[in-house]
């Protein structure tokens, strides 16, 4: 892949900025037990997120549960639980300094409902100067749909072609391409490297310094 000049950086949350599926398990476990459903793993779970909350509740309960009201009972027990486990994963916060001495516009845009994602991002991103938190609403299409991510660099005033935008699911990657980005894969998260490399991921970094270093290279 050739130098490609980077104007501003999106990013996914779970699984890339934040290690957050003990606390996604947790939260939809207790909802399982209390609809008389079989808990799951973690890594069952890792394998399911990513396609926003309303998909995740009709992945895990059959169509004869109240979907409605269980997407309901699920962002309230997630925003009470999203701080007991999340953690950010080693290296984010050198990353994210580095980008930010690059005086390079940093953003999230996520599938978690977005007061969640605000919630979690207050307490564990607050030291670096995000300037769009986006989340999953209802009524806004999401990703894999380009619309929130081509808002965010309308905001910025760059190219699509300048932003670099990195997740850990092939939802991120699709994102990617179909706002125009360049599409970085992280192996750190919830799933493979062969389900990054299969959806488009022009780059998949191993760890976050690899990103800085993919960056001082076209920077």
């Amino acid at each position: 892949m050739g130098i490609k000049k980077i104007s501003g950086v999106m990013f996914d949350l779970d699984g890339t900025l934040l290690d957050t599926i003990g606390d996604i398990s947790d939260s939809m476990n207790s909802l399982m037990i209390k609809y008389g459903l079989p808990e799951k793993s973690e890594k069952e779970y890792a394998a399911m997120v990513g396609y926003g909350a309303p998909q995740f509740i009709r992945d895990n309960f059959p169509d004869n549960f109240d979907h409605s009201t269980i997407l309901a009972e699920y962002r309230i027990t997630l925003s009470q639980n999203s701080r007991n486990r999340t953690g950010l994963f080693e290296g984010i916060g050198e990353m994210l300094t580095f980008l930010t001495e690059k005086s390079l516009p940093l953003a999230v845009l996520t599938n978690k409902p977005e007061q969640t994602a605000r919630e979690v991002c207050a307490y564990f991103l607050s030291s670096w100067p995000f300037t769009h938190i986006s989340g999953q609403l209802d009524g806004v299409p999401h990703k894999p749909h380009p619309g929130q991510a081509l808002e965010i660099i309308s905001d910025w005033g760059i190219e699509p072609s300048e932003c670099l935008y990195m997740g850990d699911t092939s939802t991120d990657m699709e994102t990617a391409k179909n706002a125009g980005f360049i599409a970085v894969g992280c192996s750190w998260g919830f799933r493979s490297r062969e389900e990054l490399e299969k959806t488009g991921a022009e780059e998949i970094v191993d760890c976050p310094d690899e990103l800085i270093q993919l960056i001082e290279s076209w920077c």
